[in-house]
């Protein structure tokens, strides 16, 4: 036989398949997206994400790594076509490690067979839940002449106390301004996250009617508000910490400011 010789250089092509490649707007916290992830450093929080271009080979085992510690009970589910690996995308899930240093560290996903995904750095946060902290803030702006209502949903308070704990936020939420002073907000209401689901409010009884009576668009940030705070009860109550009662909305009422940040 003489060599076979192709003289149409369209017929056939070879292609360099893409690296591997996390995405980060996949990553889940057992319901919160991208942007909002965090978990408690002392409770072990299931996360899943998807690697485009990725199908580990057959015999071929994964291991996820946050930071320099390795999480654990990782599992993986891939789809697409094994002979294009353009077109296919594996789906990681992983349970956190416990008891590390808090702070922000990368994701990276590890296969036995060499290939490797990695995330930006600080994509995920490790935080001590014993404290109080903002869980989220319905807008990321408002006007500078003040009187703007923004909802802040906050965890952290009354740990150890009664489920029945109504603390004071009366004095207790403040603006950072630009040369470091601080300016305080006047808080309109707030409801505990457990009052809220058990439609028992007691302590604010019209915090659901002034809610509703500021329009539909304040309306759906407060429902936005309780989603994430319920997230976050559901993902992080292992910690003994993170729970329903301690965590609330409240309406505030932003100062007159230049610009500046709560």
């Amino acid at each position: 036989f003489s060599d076979l010789v192709i003289h149409d250089r369209e017929a056939y092509t070879l292609v360099i398949p893409p690296d591997p490649v996390l995405l980060e707007a996949s990553i889940r916290v057992q319901g919160r997206v991208a942007g909002q992830v965090w978990v408690s450093r002392t409770a072990a929080t299931s996360v899943q994400l998807t690697v485009r271009y990725f199908i580990p080979l057959s015999g071929s085992t994964l291991s996820v790594k946050i930071g320099r510690w390795n999480a654990s009970a990782v599992t993986f589910e891939s789809t697409g076509p094994i002979d294009d690996i353009r077109k296919a995308s594996t789906t990681v899930s992983f349970l956190t490690p416990t008891n590390k240093v808090e702070g922000k560290y990368s994701i990276v996903v590890l296969s036995s067979t060499g290939s490797r995904a990695e995330s930006s750095a600080g994509v995920i946060e490790l935080v001590d839940m014993s404290r109080p902290r903002i869980d989220s803030v319905s807008q990321s702006e408002s006007r500078a002449s003040g009187g703007a209502v923004v909802l802040v949903g906050v965890t952290g308070f009354c740990k150890g106390l009664s489920m029945t704990c109504v603390p004071s936020f009366a004095a207790g939420v403040s603006f950072e301004m630009p040369d470091n002073s601080t300016k305080a907000a006047v808080v309109l209401g707030a409801v505990s996250l457990t009052a809220w689901q058990r439609n028992f409010l007691p302590q604010v009884p019209s915090f659901g009617d002034f809610i509703n009576g500021l329009g539909p668009a304040y309306s759906a940030q407060f429902n936005l508000t309780v989603s994430s705070l319920e997230a976050n009860v559901k993902a992080n109550s292992g910690d003994g910490v993170t729970t329903a009662a301690n965590s609330f909305v409240l309406a505030i009422l932003t100062p007159t400011v230049a610009a500046a940040t709560i």
